[in-house]
């Protein structure tokens, strides 16, 4: 698991829960990797995408930069 990705997860005995909104965003992520996107930039796209749509614009220039 990519680290710092998810802001908190639920541990019972030592099992972490996901909830529906984590198990899409683990699809995103492999999809994004595939696209050879650096942690870093995955980081930085999910800061994006949890800001809104007010970040629209940048989150399509640095996927369009992928392709």
């Amino acid at each position: 698991m990519i680290k710092g990705c998810f802001q908190t997860f639920i541990r019972i005995n030592g099992v972490r829960l996901f909830n529906q909104k984590d198990i899409d965003w683990l699809c995103w992520i492999n999809i994004y990797r595939e696209l050879r996107m650096s942690i870093k930039e995955l980081k930085y796209y999910k800061d994006l995408c949890d800001n809104g749509d007010d970040t629209l614009k940048e989150q399509l220039i640095l996927i369009q930069k992928r392709y």
